[in-house]
């Protein structure tokens, strides 16, 4: 019963602090075509929205006892689903997401220093660190072979899904982000939406991916 509990006020939080930060992001867009009132959104953001309480509720349900992964899930799949909805309508992904994303992962990573343990807390960051330079790297590449297709925001993206995936789940997300979204773009090309030299959103297919990699364990 806790572990239904739980999930389902992770899932709740999840969902509380998406519409919240969806709000900022639309904010320095100036993005304005919401009904009044603070809870009332479109239909978009409502469908990430119920999906992001779904993932977040299930994943912390699943991970229940640990707090570690409860809270590196949580944060991953929230700051994720944010930066889908602003690269899907805006084509950016916000600095400041990413920073908070990082802070977040920092904080978690500090805790599991100081209240379970020092040898818990620096795995935890070697694990990060070699999955953050693995995508980091991957990407960056992609961004210098591509001549700037791939925004430079979603190199640093790539980083801060690194460390919370770490070098264990960050190769099955890359792929199926990559691969999804190569299928997208064959698509779109074959029924004349788009040629060879546009972009597609990236981080859409990089929140699939990772729900996937992550709902997987």
């Amino acid at each position: 019963m806790a572990r239904i509990v739980t999930g389902i006020l992770a899932g709740g939080a999840a969902a509380v602090l998406f519409h919240l930060l969806a709000g900022f992001v639309e904010r320095k867009k100036e993005y304005s075509p919401r009904t009044k009132g603070i809870f009332i959104m479109e239909s978009r953001e409502l469908w990430l929205s119920a999906l992001l309480f779904i993932f977040a509720g299930l994943r912390t349900a699943l991970n229940f006892g640990d707090l570690v992964q409860m809270a590196l899930d949580f944060g991953l799949l929230t700051g994720l689903t944010v930066l889908c909805l602003s690269d899907l309508r805006f084509y950016w992904v916000p600095g400041k997401v990413l920073m908070l994303m990082l802070l977040f992962w920092a904080l978690t990573a500090a805790s599991a220093t100081v209240f379970f343990s020092v040898e818990e807390g620096l795995a935890l960051v070697f694990r990060s660190a070699g999955g953050a330079a693995f995508s980091g790297i991957i990407f960056l590449v992609l961004y210098l072979v591509t001549r700037g297709q791939l925004g430079g925001g979603d190199v640093k993206l790539s980083f801060v899904l690194g460390l919370y995936l770490t070098v264990s789940r960050i190769l099955p997300a890359l792929l199926f982000g990559s691969v999804l979204s190569c299928v997208y773009a064959l698509v779109q090309i074959a029924r004349k939406k788009m040629s060879w030299k546009d972009g597609i959103p990236m981080v859409p297919f990089l929140w699939i991916g990772t729900v996937i990699t992550v709902l997987l364990g």
